[in-house]
Protein backbone atom coordinates (compact mmCIF):
# COMPACT_ATOMS: atom_id res chain seq x y z
CA UNK A 1 0.00 0.00 0.00
CA UNK A 2 1.61 3.71 -0.98
CA UNK A 3 2.23 5.07 2.54
CA UNK A 4 3.03 2.28 4.10
CA UNK A 5 6.75 0.62 4.76
CA UNK A 6 6.85 -3.38 4.34
CA UNK A 7 6.84 -4.77 7.76
CA UNK A 8 10.85 -5.52 7.87
CA UNK A 9 11.97 -2.19 6.50
CA UNK A 10 10.19 -0.59 9.50
CA UNK A 11 11.82 -3.29 12.13
CA UNK A 12 14.98 -2.07 10.51
CA UNK A 13 14.12 1.39 10.85
CA UNK A 14 13.99 0.33 14.31
CA UNK A 15 16.94 -1.13 14.68
CA UNK A 16 19.41 1.53 12.97
CA UNK A 17 17.56 4.29 14.62
CA UNK A 18 18.48 1.92 17.99
CA UNK A 19 21.99 1.85 16.91
CA UNK A 20 22.60 5.27 15.79
CA UNK A 21 21.50 6.43 19.54
CA UNK A 22 23.72 4.26 20.73
CA UNK A 23 26.67 5.44 18.81
CA UNK A 24 25.71 9.18 19.21
CA UNK A 25 29.16 10.25 21.08
CA UNK A 26 30.56 8.74 18.04
CA UNK A 27 29.34 11.58 15.64
CA UNK A 28 29.91 13.98 18.37
CA UNK A 29 26.41 14.17 19.95
CA UNK A 30 25.82 13.57 23.48
CA UNK A 31 22.70 12.20 24.68
CA UNK A 32 20.53 15.01 27.69
CA UNK A 33 19.15 13.76 30.08
CA UNK A 34 16.77 15.34 31.90
CA UNK A 35 17.45 15.74 35.72
CA UNK A 36 15.97 18.19 38.40
CA UNK A 37 18.47 19.62 40.92
CA UNK A 38 18.18 17.52 44.33
CA UNK A 39 17.50 20.68 46.07
CA UNK A 40 14.90 22.07 44.06
CA UNK A 41 13.31 18.34 43.94
CA UNK A 42 13.22 18.73 48.01
CA UNK A 43 11.93 22.16 48.17
CA UNK A 44 8.93 21.05 45.43
CA UNK A 45 8.36 18.10 46.89
CA UNK A 46 7.90 19.84 50.53
CA UNK A 47 5.32 22.30 48.81
CA UNK A 48 3.29 19.81 47.20
CA UNK A 49 -0.01 17.99 49.22
CA UNK A 50 -2.56 14.61 48.91
CA UNK A 51 -5.63 16.09 48.96
CA UNK A 52 -8.08 13.69 50.07
CA UNK A 53 -11.90 13.78 49.33
CA UNK A 54 -14.54 11.28 50.92
CA UNK A 55 -18.41 12.21 50.28
CA UNK A 56 -21.66 11.14 50.01
CA UNK A 57 -23.39 11.43 46.92
CA UNK A 58 -26.71 13.16 47.20
CA UNK A 59 -28.68 9.99 45.54
CA UNK A 60 -26.66 7.41 47.51
CA UNK A 61 -25.66 6.84 51.21
CA UNK A 62 -22.20 5.20 50.08
CA UNK A 63 -19.37 6.68 50.84
CA UNK A 64 -16.90 7.48 47.94
CA UNK A 65 -13.67 8.31 48.38
CA UNK A 66 -11.33 10.42 45.38
CA UNK A 67 -7.72 12.33 45.21
CA UNK A 68 -6.08 14.45 43.89
CA UNK A 69 -2.97 16.74 44.30
CA UNK A 70 -2.14 20.54 45.33
CA UNK A 71 0.56 22.90 46.57
CA UNK A 72 1.54 25.83 48.50
CA UNK A 73 1.16 29.18 47.22
CA UNK A 74 1.84 30.96 49.92
CA UNK A 75 2.42 28.91 54.16
CA UNK A 76 -1.38 28.26 54.44
CA UNK A 77 -3.30 28.42 51.32
CA UNK A 78 -2.53 25.60 48.41
CA UNK A 79 -4.09 25.66 45.08
CA UNK A 80 -5.74 22.64 43.40
CA UNK A 81 -8.25 21.65 40.51
CA UNK A 82 -11.61 22.70 40.69
CA UNK A 83 -12.48 19.02 39.45
CA UNK A 84 -10.49 17.49 42.58
CA UNK A 85 -12.86 18.52 44.98
CA UNK A 86 -16.33 19.45 42.64
CA UNK A 87 -17.97 16.18 44.36
CA UNK A 88 -17.81 17.45 47.48
CA UNK A 89 -18.78 20.64 47.01
CA UNK A 90 -22.61 19.36 46.21
CA UNK A 91 -22.73 16.20 48.15
CA UNK A 92 -24.80 15.72 51.23
CA UNK A 93 -21.67 15.13 53.79
CA UNK A 94 -18.32 15.95 52.81
CA UNK A 95 -14.71 15.93 54.31
CA UNK A 96 -11.67 17.44 52.74
CA UNK A 97 -7.83 17.52 53.69
CA UNK A 98 -4.53 17.03 52.77
CA UNK A 99 -1.90 15.06 53.82
CA UNK A 100 1.48 17.37 54.11
CA UNK A 101 4.83 16.06 53.70
CA UNK A 102 3.08 13.11 52.75
CA UNK A 103 5.38 10.11 52.17
CA UNK A 104 7.74 10.66 55.49
CA UNK A 105 7.94 10.41 58.97
CA UNK A 106 7.15 13.90 59.62
CA UNK A 107 3.75 13.69 57.77
CA UNK A 108 0.89 15.78 58.36
CA UNK A 109 -3.19 15.42 57.91
CA UNK A 110 -5.07 18.65 58.22
CA UNK A 111 -8.49 19.62 57.34
CA UNK A 112 -9.01 22.63 54.77
CA UNK A 113 -11.84 25.21 53.90
CA UNK A 114 -12.16 26.22 50.27
CA UNK A 115 -11.78 29.59 49.95
CA UNK A 116 -13.05 30.00 46.34
CA UNK A 117 -13.14 27.92 42.93
CA UNK A 118 -13.91 28.81 39.49
CA UNK A 119 -15.51 25.37 37.62
CA UNK A 120 -14.21 27.45 34.15
CA UNK A 121 -10.70 27.86 34.92
CA UNK A 122 -10.53 24.49 36.46
CA UNK A 123 -8.72 26.10 39.84
CA UNK A 124 -9.99 26.26 43.85
CA UNK A 125 -7.61 27.92 46.83
CA UNK A 126 -7.84 25.42 49.87
CA UNK A 127 -6.60 27.02 53.30
CA UNK A 128 -5.25 25.03 56.64
CA UNK A 129 -5.42 26.46 59.56
CA UNK A 130 -1.62 27.55 60.82
CA UNK A 131 1.79 27.26 59.16
CA UNK A 132 3.09 23.58 59.27
CA UNK A 133 6.32 23.81 59.68
CA UNK A 134 9.03 21.61 56.94
CA UNK A 135 6.34 22.64 54.25
CA UNK A 136 7.84 24.93 51.22
CA UNK A 137 5.30 27.71 49.12
CA UNK A 138 6.58 27.63 45.58
CA UNK A 139 7.44 30.79 43.34
CA UNK A 140 5.07 31.61 40.03
CA UNK A 141 6.31 32.50 36.26
CA UNK A 142 4.47 35.41 35.26
CA UNK A 143 5.07 34.16 31.87
CA UNK A 144 4.18 31.39 29.85
CA UNK A 145 7.29 28.87 29.18
CA UNK A 146 8.19 28.33 25.93
CA UNK A 147 8.59 25.61 23.38
CA UNK A 148 10.50 22.33 24.89
CA UNK A 149 11.09 24.47 27.96
CA UNK A 150 11.97 21.13 30.38
CA UNK A 151 9.39 20.70 32.91
CA UNK A 152 8.74 18.31 36.00
CA UNK A 153 5.06 17.27 37.21
CA UNK A 154 4.91 16.42 41.01
CA UNK A 155 1.89 14.43 42.35
CA UNK A 156 0.57 11.03 43.59
CA UNK A 157 -0.60 8.89 40.55
CA UNK A 158 -3.48 6.77 41.76
CA UNK A 159 -3.41 8.30 45.36
CA UNK A 160 -3.17 5.29 48.10
CA UNK A 161 -4.45 2.97 45.44
CA UNK A 162 -1.20 2.52 44.09
CA UNK A 163 1.37 3.50 46.99
CA UNK A 164 0.17 2.07 50.14
CA UNK A 165 3.21 3.17 52.53
CA UNK A 166 2.69 3.72 55.99
CA UNK A 167 3.42 7.50 55.86
CA UNK A 168 1.11 7.91 52.93
CA UNK A 169 2.10 7.98 49.32
CA UNK A 170 4.84 9.08 48.10
CA UNK A 171 5.69 12.21 45.83
CA UNK A 172 5.81 10.84 41.98
CA UNK A 173 8.37 13.02 39.67
CA UNK A 174 7.69 12.62 36.29
CA UNK A 175 9.50 14.94 33.48
CA UNK A 176 9.32 15.75 29.73
CA UNK A 177 8.95 18.81 27.80
CA UNK A 178 6.61 21.68 26.94
CA UNK A 179 5.18 20.45 23.20
CA UNK A 180 3.23 23.31 22.94
CA UNK A 181 0.73 26.01 24.17
CA UNK A 182 -3.08 25.45 23.85
CA UNK A 183 -5.93 27.90 23.55
CA UNK A 184 -3.82 31.35 23.17
CA UNK A 185 -1.51 30.31 25.56
CA UNK A 186 -3.92 29.39 27.98
CA UNK A 187 -3.17 25.76 28.33
CA UNK A 188 0.36 24.23 28.34
CA UNK A 189 0.89 20.68 26.48
CA UNK A 190 3.82 18.63 27.89
CA UNK A 191 4.86 15.04 26.80
CA UNK A 192 4.64 14.08 30.51
CA UNK A 193 3.37 10.72 31.64
CA UNK A 194 0.62 11.74 34.19
CA UNK A 195 -2.15 9.76 35.72
CA UNK A 196 -5.12 10.20 37.93
CA UNK A 197 -4.37 11.71 40.76
CA UNK A 198 -1.92 14.06 40.04
CA UNK A 199 -4.47 16.83 38.82
CA UNK A 200 -3.79 19.82 41.04
CA UNK A 201 -0.14 19.53 41.10
CA UNK A 202 2.57 22.37 40.02
CA UNK A 203 4.16 21.85 36.75
CA UNK A 204 7.66 23.49 37.20
CA UNK A 205 10.81 24.29 35.09
CA UNK A 206 14.20 23.56 35.82
CA UNK A 207 14.65 25.97 38.57
CA UNK A 208 11.47 24.56 40.86
CA UNK A 209 9.22 27.45 39.70
CA UNK A 210 5.27 26.81 38.39
CA UNK A 211 4.86 27.09 35.32
CA UNK A 212 1.37 25.46 35.09
CA UNK A 213 -0.89 23.42 37.20
CA UNK A 214 -1.71 19.75 36.14
CA UNK A 215 -5.26 19.35 35.04
CA UNK A 216 -5.77 16.65 32.59
CA UNK A 217 -4.18 13.96 30.25
CA UNK A 218 -4.68 14.13 26.88
CA UNK A 219 -4.91 11.22 24.24
CA UNK A 220 -6.83 9.75 21.97
CA UNK A 221 -7.68 5.78 20.70
CA UNK A 222 -4.83 5.98 18.84
CA UNK A 223 -2.28 7.30 21.93
CA UNK A 224 -3.98 7.30 25.13
CA UNK A 225 -1.11 8.98 26.85
CA UNK A 226 0.05 11.34 24.61
CA UNK A 227 0.58 14.41 26.89
CA UNK A 228 -0.17 16.00 29.81
CA UNK A 229 -1.89 19.54 29.99
CA UNK A 230 -1.26 22.03 32.45
CA UNK A 231 -3.11 25.28 33.24
CA UNK A 232 -0.68 28.21 32.46
CA UNK A 233 1.08 30.23 35.14
CA UNK A 234 -0.25 33.77 34.32
CA UNK A 235 -3.96 32.17 34.99
CA UNK A 236 -3.01 31.07 37.91
CA UNK A 237 -1.72 34.58 38.96
CA UNK A 238 -4.87 36.30 37.87
CA UNK A 239 -7.05 34.27 39.95
CA UNK A 240 -5.02 34.46 43.27
CA UNK A 241 -5.05 37.65 42.90
CA UNK A 242 -9.12 38.25 42.52
CA UNK A 243 -9.79 35.52 45.40
CA UNK A 244 -7.55 37.30 48.15
CA UNK A 245 -4.01 35.15 47.98
CA UNK A 246 -1.02 36.66 47.91
CA UNK A 247 1.75 34.94 45.91
CA UNK A 248 4.99 35.02 45.18
CA UNK A 249 6.35 35.44 41.13
CA UNK A 250 9.99 34.27 40.53
CA UNK A 251 12.78 35.90 42.10
CA UNK A 252 10.76 36.08 45.31
CA UNK A 253 8.58 38.99 44.71
CA UNK A 254 5.60 39.44 46.51
CA UNK A 255 2.45 40.06 44.27
CA UNK A 256 -0.55 41.35 46.89
CA UNK A 257 -3.43 40.17 46.33
CA UNK A 258 -6.50 42.56 44.69
CA UNK A 259 -9.05 41.74 47.47
CA UNK A 260 -9.02 40.12 50.64
CA UNK A 261 -9.38 36.62 51.39
CA UNK A 262 -12.97 35.22 50.74
CA UNK A 263 -14.88 33.50 53.92
CA UNK A 264 -14.83 29.94 53.58
CA UNK A 265 -16.96 28.27 51.81
CA UNK A 266 -18.65 25.86 53.98
CA UNK A 267 -19.56 22.04 52.79
CA UNK A 268 -22.80 20.84 52.53
CA UNK A 269 -23.85 18.76 55.59
CA UNK A 270 -26.87 16.41 57.28
CA UNK A 271 -29.68 18.71 58.58
CA UNK A 272 -30.18 17.81 62.34
CA UNK A 273 -31.95 14.22 62.61
CA UNK A 274 -35.73 14.61 63.19
CA UNK A 275 -35.86 14.32 66.99
CA UNK A 276 -37.40 10.54 67.98
CA UNK A 277 -39.12 9.10 70.94
CA UNK A 278 -36.66 7.77 73.55
CA UNK A 279 -37.38 4.34 72.54
CA UNK A 280 -33.92 2.19 73.87
CA UNK A 281 -33.46 -0.88 72.41
CA UNK A 282 -36.68 -0.39 70.12
CA UNK A 283 -35.01 2.53 68.11
CA UNK A 284 -32.45 -0.97 67.15
CA UNK A 285 -35.28 -3.25 66.88
CA UNK A 286 -37.50 -1.01 64.48
CA UNK A 287 -34.23 0.03 62.34
CA UNK A 288 -33.63 -3.67 61.77
CA UNK A 289 -36.92 -4.36 60.97
CA UNK A 290 -37.38 -1.00 58.74
CA UNK A 291 -34.10 -2.18 56.43
CA UNK A 292 -35.86 -5.74 56.07
CA UNK A 293 -39.44 -4.71 55.09
CA UNK A 294 -38.04 -2.07 52.54
CA UNK A 295 -35.47 -4.37 50.71
CA UNK A 296 -38.11 -7.29 50.39
CA UNK A 297 -40.63 -4.61 49.33
CA UNK A 298 -38.18 -3.43 46.62
CA UNK A 299 -37.51 -7.35 45.90
CA UNK A 300 -40.65 -8.76 44.99
CA UNK A 301 -42.12 -6.09 42.09
CA UNK A 302 -38.30 -6.12 40.52
CA UNK A 303 -38.74 -10.13 40.71
CA UNK A 304 -41.68 -10.15 39.14
CA UNK A 305 -41.13 -7.67 36.72
CA UNK A 306 -37.88 -9.68 35.65
CA UNK A 307 -39.73 -12.41 34.58
CA UNK A 308 -42.72 -11.24 33.35
CA UNK A 309 -45.25 -12.31 35.72
CA UNK A 310 -48.07 -10.82 38.20
CA UNK A 311 -48.87 -10.52 41.75
CA UNK A 312 -50.59 -14.01 42.82
CA UNK A 313 -52.93 -13.65 45.97
CA UNK A 314 -50.75 -15.33 48.36
CA UNK A 315 -47.46 -12.60 47.15
CA UNK A 316 -50.13 -9.73 47.32
CA UNK A 317 -51.22 -10.83 50.78
CA UNK A 318 -47.32 -11.35 52.25
CA UNK A 319 -46.56 -7.57 50.49
CA UNK A 320 -49.33 -5.80 52.17
CA UNK A 321 -48.50 -7.61 55.58
CA UNK A 322 -44.93 -6.24 54.64
CA UNK A 323 -45.97 -2.95 54.03
CA UNK A 324 -47.84 -2.59 57.17
CA UNK A 325 -44.89 -3.64 59.04
CA UNK A 326 -42.74 -0.98 56.93
CA UNK A 327 -44.78 2.17 57.69
CA UNK A 328 -45.11 0.45 61.32
CA UNK A 329 -41.68 1.22 61.99
CA UNK A 330 -41.74 4.58 59.84
CA UNK A 331 -43.85 5.74 62.52
CA UNK A 332 -41.86 4.09 65.34
CA UNK A 333 -39.23 5.48 64.38
CA UNK A 334 -40.56 9.40 63.74
CA UNK A 335 -39.20 9.40 60.08
CA UNK A 336 -39.95 12.29 58.12
CA UNK A 337 -43.38 12.98 57.17
CA UNK A 338 -42.30 12.83 53.30
CA UNK A 339 -41.55 9.12 54.16
CA UNK A 340 -44.19 8.17 56.20
CA UNK A 341 -46.36 9.68 53.44
CA UNK A 342 -44.84 7.83 50.49
CA UNK A 343 -45.11 4.59 52.46
CA UNK A 344 -48.62 5.11 52.83
CA UNK A 345 -49.46 5.67 48.90
CA UNK A 346 -47.68 2.33 48.21
CA UNK A 347 -49.57 0.98 50.25
CA UNK A 348 -52.55 2.00 49.04
CA UNK A 349 -51.79 0.99 45.55
CA UNK A 350 -51.20 -2.81 46.92
CA UNK A 351 -54.91 -2.32 48.09
CA UNK A 352 -56.09 -2.06 44.50
CA UNK A 353 -58.37 -4.77 43.67
CA UNK A 354 -56.53 -5.44 40.45
CA UNK A 355 -52.71 -4.95 40.57
CA UNK A 356 -51.24 -5.36 37.03
CA UNK A 357 -48.36 -3.05 36.96
CA UNK A 358 -45.34 -4.36 38.84
CA UNK A 359 -43.93 -1.48 37.31
CA UNK A 360 -45.03 1.21 38.43
CA UNK A 361 -44.33 -0.37 42.20
CA UNK A 362 -41.13 -1.50 41.79
CA UNK A 363 -40.24 2.00 40.60
CA UNK A 364 -41.87 3.31 43.59
CA UNK A 365 -40.52 0.97 46.19
CA UNK A 366 -36.94 1.61 45.23
CA UNK A 367 -37.83 5.58 45.14
CA UNK A 368 -38.78 5.29 48.60
CA UNK A 369 -36.17 2.47 49.70
CA UNK A 370 -33.28 4.89 48.43
CA UNK A 371 -34.98 7.79 50.39
CA UNK A 372 -35.10 6.46 53.33
CA UNK A 373 -31.42 5.11 52.85
CA UNK A 374 -30.07 9.13 52.55
CA UNK A 375 -32.35 9.84 55.55
CA UNK A 376 -30.81 6.64 58.43
CA UNK A 377 -27.47 7.83 56.90
CA UNK A 378 -28.09 11.36 59.52
CA UNK A 379 -29.00 8.90 62.68
CA UNK A 380 -26.53 7.14 64.79
CA UNK A 381 -24.21 4.31 63.85
CA UNK A 382 -25.81 1.60 65.52
CA UNK A 383 -29.19 2.56 64.10
CA UNK A 384 -27.52 2.51 60.71
CA UNK A 385 -25.73 -0.84 61.28
CA UNK A 386 -29.36 -2.83 62.32
CA UNK A 387 -30.79 -0.88 59.31
CA UNK A 388 -28.19 -2.12 56.93
CA UNK A 389 -28.54 -5.96 58.70
CA UNK A 390 -32.08 -6.13 58.23
CA UNK A 391 -32.03 -5.71 54.35
CA UNK A 392 -29.10 -7.91 53.67
CA UNK A 393 -30.00 -10.77 55.81
CA UNK A 394 -33.57 -10.23 53.77
CA UNK A 395 -31.65 -10.38 50.34
CA UNK A 396 -29.69 -13.92 51.96
CA UNK A 397 -33.30 -15.32 52.96
CA UNK A 398 -35.29 -15.23 49.77
CA UNK A 399 -32.08 -16.62 48.46
CA UNK A 400 -29.73 -13.64 46.56
CA UNK A 401 -26.01 -14.52 47.70
CA UNK A 402 -22.80 -13.53 45.90
CA UNK A 403 -20.03 -14.86 48.58
CA UNK A 404 -17.53 -12.43 47.07
CA UNK A 405 -19.77 -9.15 48.28
CA UNK A 406 -21.37 -11.17 51.11
CA UNK A 407 -18.33 -11.84 52.83
CA UNK A 408 -16.76 -8.72 53.40
CA UNK A 409 -20.53 -7.54 54.35
CA UNK A 410 -20.47 -10.21 57.02
CA UNK A 411 -17.08 -9.43 58.32
CA UNK A 412 -18.21 -5.87 58.80
CA UNK A 413 -21.23 -6.64 60.72
CA UNK A 414 -19.12 -9.08 62.71
CA UNK A 415 -16.94 -6.06 63.73
CA UNK A 416 -19.36 -4.26 64.71
CA UNK A 417 -21.32 -6.73 66.73
CA UNK A 418 -17.75 -6.86 68.48
CA UNK A 419 -18.23 -3.75 69.44
CA UNK A 420 -21.44 -3.16 70.32
CA UNK A 421 -20.40 -6.26 72.97
CA UNK A 422 -23.42 -7.95 71.38
CA UNK A 423 -25.35 -11.21 72.49
CA UNK A 424 -23.02 -14.63 72.09
CA UNK A 425 -25.98 -15.98 70.67
CA UNK A 426 -25.99 -12.83 67.85
CA UNK A 427 -22.60 -13.71 67.28
CA UNK A 428 -22.52 -17.12 66.89
CA UNK A 429 -25.15 -17.28 64.41
CA UNK A 430 -23.32 -14.47 62.37
CA UNK A 431 -19.79 -16.37 62.65
CA UNK A 432 -21.77 -19.52 61.37
CA UNK A 433 -23.39 -17.55 58.41
CA UNK A 434 -19.82 -16.29 57.59
CA UNK A 435 -18.43 -19.94 57.25
CA UNK A 436 -21.48 -21.03 55.51
CA UNK A 437 -20.55 -18.33 53.01
CA UNK A 438 -16.87 -19.44 53.05
CA UNK A 439 -17.56 -22.93 51.94
CA UNK A 440 -19.69 -21.78 49.25
CA UNK A 441 -17.02 -19.81 47.77
CA UNK A 442 -14.96 -22.62 47.31
CA UNK A 443 -17.59 -24.71 45.49
CA UNK A 444 -21.54 -23.94 44.59
CA UNK A 445 -24.08 -26.14 46.67
CA UNK A 446 -27.26 -25.83 46.73
CA UNK A 447 -26.86 -27.55 50.26
CA UNK A 448 -24.96 -24.96 51.45
CA UNK A 449 -27.01 -22.13 50.20
CA UNK A 450 -29.96 -23.65 51.79
CA UNK A 451 -27.94 -23.64 54.65
CA UNK A 452 -27.15 -19.67 54.57
CA UNK A 453 -30.86 -19.12 53.86
CA UNK A 454 -31.19 -21.01 56.85
CA UNK A 455 -29.03 -18.62 59.13
CA UNK A 456 -30.33 -15.69 57.42
CA UNK A 457 -33.81 -16.96 58.97
CA UNK A 458 -32.24 -17.73 62.36
CA UNK A 459 -30.90 -14.06 62.39
CA UNK A 460 -34.04 -12.41 61.35
CA UNK A 461 -35.89 -14.72 64.27
CA UNK A 462 -32.86 -14.07 67.03
CA UNK A 463 -33.54 -10.23 67.23
CA UNK A 464 -30.94 -6.91 66.45
CA UNK A 465 -27.53 -6.24 66.99
CA UNK A 466 -27.46 -4.47 70.12
CA UNK A 467 -25.45 -3.89 72.97
CA UNK A 468 -24.73 -6.84 76.08
CA UNK A 469 -28.45 -7.56 77.13
CA UNK A 470 -30.47 -6.39 74.33
CA UNK A 471 -31.03 -7.52 70.76
CA UNK A 472 -32.13 -11.28 71.59
CA UNK A 473 -36.49 -9.60 71.11
CA UNK A 474 -37.38 -10.40 67.94
CA UNK A 475 -38.01 -7.81 65.58
CA UNK A 476 -41.28 -7.57 63.29
CA UNK A 477 -39.63 -10.39 60.51
CA UNK A 478 -41.11 -9.46 56.97
CA UNK A 479 -43.33 -11.48 55.30
CA UNK A 480 -42.41 -13.87 52.88
CA UNK A 481 -44.41 -17.06 52.31
CA UNK A 482 -45.73 -18.13 49.45
CA UNK A 483 -48.82 -20.26 48.50
CA UNK A 484 -48.92 -23.81 49.73
CA UNK A 485 -47.33 -26.27 48.58
CA UNK A 486 -48.14 -30.14 47.90
CA UNK A 487 -46.96 -31.20 51.89
CA UNK A 488 -49.44 -28.06 52.95
CA UNK A 489 -46.55 -26.24 54.77
CA UNK A 490 -46.25 -22.70 53.11
CA UNK A 491 -43.47 -22.19 49.78
CA UNK A 492 -40.96 -19.82 49.87
CA UNK A 493 -40.74 -16.45 47.92
CA UNK A 494 -36.83 -17.56 45.95
CA UNK A 495 -35.57 -14.67 44.20
CA UNK A 496 -32.41 -14.58 42.14
CA UNK A 497 -31.64 -11.32 40.47
CA UNK A 498 -28.44 -10.05 39.29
Amino acid sequence: MAGVRPLWKHHLAGVLTALLACAGGAFGQQETVLRLDTGVEQHVAAAVAYVSVVYQKPESAEAVAESGTAFFVNDTVLVTNHHVIANALQARLARIEVQLLSGTPQTVRAPVEVLQYDENLDLALLRIEEAVPGTSALEVSPNTPGRQTEVYAFGFPLGTMLDQSTDGPNVSLRRGYVSRLLNDGTLIEADVNIDKGVSGGPLVDSAGVVVGVIRSLAGSDYNRMYAGIAIASPLLIRFCQANGCDIKLRGGETLAANTPLPTPIALASEPPPRPRPELGDDVLRAFFSLGACLRLNSLVPRFLVQHNAAYSEDMLLASRSNMANLAANLAKVAAPDALQHAAEELAETLQAPSLSRPEELAQRADELEQACDRWVRGVGTAEQTNYDLGAWLTELSVGLISPPQDLPTVAGFLQAAQELNAAPELQEVLRALQENLRTLQEGDSEEIRRSVQRDADRLLAVGYLAPAGGGLTPAAKPEMAGPEGETGERNRIRLRIP
